[in-house]
């Protein structure tokens, strides 16, 4: 199986998102699956990985992050014509994508997840997040069976959101304690 990771850290920057990435990314290639990573770039990765596709930032956008934040391992990536065509050339170079796994909800992310339409490939996705509730608008049953099972094993109540208009419907996903509190805010 290939899997195309997206993610918007670097695998060569320090965090848990990343060593998540990382450690999913050497366990599926000991089990033999290729593995292609997309990420925003980072200036000081010691060694270029083969597997690593570095997606280009918005330029103004990064540049005035990087001057404005107190950290400079994160980059700014949008999913630009640029990089769907970077996207492309490697999936296209690197054979066929089974499954795209996208982690997180940035740039990279939804780069990750337009790419998987454009081909036809299925979607994992995996929010990392110090948020103890979610919610998202305007998403499919198919966008969210598998969480909501893993939510559901794991204690957390999943509520359908209604239609808002101009809002579509959507779920929120929270602890027992906080999802009236929470569905009282945004349903």
């Amino acid at each position: 199986m290939h899997v195309a990771l997206f993610t918007d850290l670097h695998p060569a920057t320090f965090g848990g998102a990343q060593i998540s990435v990382d450690t999913q990314r050497r366990a599926l290639e000991q089990l033999g699956h290729q593995v292609t990573v997309f990420t925003a770039p980072f200036a000081k990765t010691p060694d270029p990985d083969p597997c690593i596709v570095e997606l280009k930032p918005v330029p103004v956008i990064a540049r005035l992050a990087q001057i404005l934040s107190k950290y400079d391992d994160y980059v700014l990536v949008w999913p630009s014509k640029t990089n769907r065509a970077l996207i492309d050339e490697a999936f296209a170079a690197r054979g066929p994508i089974d499954i795209v796994h996208t982690q997180g909800d940035l740039g990279v992310a939804i780069a990750g997840m337009e790419a998987a339409r454009r081909h036809g490939i299925p979607v994992v996705q995996t929010k990392h997040t110090r948020y103890d509730a979610y919610f998202e608008r305007g998403i499919k049953t198919w966008d969210y069976a598998a969480g909501a099972l893993i939510c559901e094993s794991a204690g957390l109540e999943l509520r359908h959101l209604n239609p808002a208009p101009p809002m579509d419907a959507g779920i929120l996903v929270a602890p027992p304690a906080l999802a009236d509190a929470l569905a009282s805010l945004v349903d």
